[in-house]
């Protein structure tokens, strides 16, 4: 299906404006970068969902600094030519570490404007993302700087396990141009969409919005669609039997938990990390797992959970049906300042167990990485 790309324009404050967010320190020892803090986005992005007419803004969190002084705001629609079409006000309306603004419009506007009293709007004209087709399964993970060969990689696995849909939100890598021709070689239903904020300070208390603002923004931008998958770019989904089966039949099942094991960097392949090459593993399940949701029973997605509607359940699936490996073989100083996990280790008998399931399903995987190099 190719490679689409999705470029949003945010509606920012003033550099200095006394309106920006605030972060408050984790502990009274820890100072907080501003730099790495996201203190001027009022909306990441606006995406409209024609089935129902509906244009949803979407923000960061802040909601209680926001609703102190703004409770509701007044949207002005305009068509190609600059001519109104229709203006409404509504109320922000909370949604995990994120703010959205639901509009019922009675067509798709080719622009908005965002009317915030007292407040300076960097630029007001914003344009429209449409929210895509949708699928039965997708999966969507923030990333920076990782190599175009893991990207690929991870890509391509997804896609051979059975997921429709592979969206890579970018924090502004520096390779960009490698990673998008790594994708645009991929034969499958993939999206690159450029996310440029600021990922957080570890010492700000609720600053890494940025994540939790990718993963409700493609939420909303497969509105319609079915399961989504909640992995990060350094983990892999092992399931014992195809996808699709997997997924079928889950009555009343809103969310389902999967298990984790750390897997452990033996192999660096000539200095560019893959997945393929490091089969070793813990033989103890890991603290933290993550999930697949039914779009239709989560409302409010989450990192490691997601709040479900009545009647609708999560259950935790056993290692011996699915789990997940988590992989050291990479670089998170993006977002960690000092943490390098790429460090390779020798595998211990006593902790660690051989596991070749990924291994085996690259081997299934026909199409190369050859062009996919840094």
């Amino acid at each position: 299906m190719g490679l689409k790309e999705i470029s949003v324009r945010p509606v920012r404050l003033h550099e200095g404006s006394k309106h920006r967010w605030t972060f408050k320190a984790t502990s009274p020892d820890k100072v907080i970068d501003p730099a790495l803090c996201d203190e001027f986005t009022q909306v990441y992005d606006a995406i409209w969902y024609e089935p129902k007419r509906c244009l949803t803004l979407l923000g960061p969190y802040a909601y209680k600094h926001v609703r102190q002084q703004i409770p509701k705001i007044t949207v002005h629609a305009y068509d190609a030519n600059g001519t109104e079409i229709q203006r409404q006000t509504a109320p922000l309306k909370k949604s995990y570490r994120a703010t959205q603004v639901p509009l019922k419009l009675t067509r798709r506007p080719d622009h908005i404007n965002i009317d915030i009293p007292a407040f300076d709007i960097q630029n007001a004209g914003l344009s429209i993302t449409n929210s895509l087709v949708p699928v039965r399964s997708f999966i969507s993970t923030l990333q920076k700087n990782n190599s175009a060969v893991w990207i690929s990689d991870w890509v391509r696995y997804y896609l051979a396990l059975g997921v429709d849909r592979v969206i890579i939100y970018d924090n502004g890598s520096e390779n960009i141009d490698d990673i998008r021709n790594a994708l645009q070689e991929i034969n499958g239903d993939t999206v690159l969409v450029h996310w440029p904020f600021p990922y957080g300070d570890p010492s700000a208390s609720k600053a890494f919005m940025a994540q939790i603002g990718a993963l409700r923004h493609a939420t909303k931008l497969n509105q319609g669609s079915g399961w989504q998958l909640n992995f990060d770019i350094d983990e892999y989904l092992v399931i014992k039997q195809p996808l699709e089966d997997f997924l079928r039949n889950k009555y009343l099942t809103g969310l389902m938990h999967i298990p984790s094991y750390w897997a452990i960097s033996t192999d660096a392949g000539e200095g560019i990390a893959r997945a393929v090459n490091q089969v070793w593993r813990m033989k103890d399940e890991g603290a933290f797992g993550k999930y697949l949701v039914a779009l239709k029973t989560a409302p409010k997605a989450r990192v490691h959970t997601a709040v479900l509607r009545f009647p609708f359940r999560a259950k935790s699936i056993k290692s011996d049906d699915a789990y997940y490996l988590h992989y050291r073989g990479l670089n998170g100083g993006w977002k960690e300042s000092g943490l390098n996990r790429a460090t390779p280790q020798t595998p211990d008998p006593n902790i660690h167990i051989k596991d070749t399931s990924v291994a085996d399903t690259f081997r299934s995987i026909e199409q190369p990485t050859s062009n996919a190099t840094k």
